[in-house]
C-alpha cells in the first residue's frame, strides 16, 4: 500500500458517508479481512471488507433500522458472515 492509496480510499470512505477517522482494522478471518467505520452522521456503523489487492473495499455494508451492519463471503465452500457485535466484529461459520 502507498500513502497515495491510502489517502484516496481515505477521502473515498468520506465521501460515502462514512468517518473515516475512526476506522477500525480487526483480525482477519479465512483471509477475509474486515474493518468497522460509523456513519458520520452517527446513524450506525459500518463494516468493511478489504479488496484481494489490499488496495481500496470490496464490500461496504451499513447497519438499517434495528438491523447490524453485515456481510457474508464463501470461503472454501463455507459461509462465512460478519457481523458489527458491541465490542468487534462477529463471525459465524455455517457449512454448507
Amino acid at each position: 500500500m502507498t500513502a497515495k492509496s491510502l489517502l484516496g480510499s481515505y477521502t473515498w470512505l468520506e465521501d460515502q458517508g462514512i468517518d473515516a477517522d475512526l476506522i477500525q482494522g480487526f483480525q482477519s478471518v479465512g483471509g477475509v479481512e474486515p474493518w468497522t467505520a460509523p456513519l458520520a452522521d452517527g446513524s450506525g456503523d459500518c463494516i468493511l471488507i478489504r479488496a484481494d489487492d489490499d488496495n481500496g473495499w470490496r464490500d461496504i455494508a451499513c447497519d438499517s433500522p434495528g438491523v447490524p451492519a453485515e456481510v457474508e463471503r464463501t470461503v472454501d465452500g463455507a459461509i462465512l458472515r460478519l457481523t458489527i457485535g458491541v465490542d468487534g466484529v462477529v463471525a459465524q461459520v455455517t457449512s454448507p
